[in-house]
């Protein structure tokens, strides 16, 4: 999914809590006071914002809002003046795939 395009748009979308995190921005989320590394099913990770933390360790959908994060290049010594975009989700809602 082409996370760009869906700014503001609610998804579900499916993958598990990421036991390996990758270097990401963080965002601060007003209601959401948790974050998780999200693995996708298609090996992509993302960032997820929620209210409480998610005890499921197997694979799960997950709900909510698609937002974009911006900050500084994640590359040391990387000079560029043009902020990086990453895109997160604000969960609403998840429940166990099987």
């Amino acid at each position: 999914m082409d996370f760009s395009k869906q700014v503001d748009k609610i998804v579900t979308v499916t993958g598990k809590i990421s036991n390996i995190p990758w270097q990401h921005i963080i965002a601060s989320v007003n209601g959401h006071h948790f974050s998780e590394y999200f693995d996708l099913d298609d090996k992509y990770q993302i960032v997820i914002y929620l209210k409480s933390p998610i005890p499921e360790k197997g694979r799960i959908a997950i709900t909510g809002k698609v937002i974009g994060v911006q900050g500084g290049s994640k590359r040391p010594g990387d000079a560029k003046s043009e902020p990086y975009t990453e895109y997160h989700i604000v969960v609403d809602s998840w429940k166990p795939v099987l």
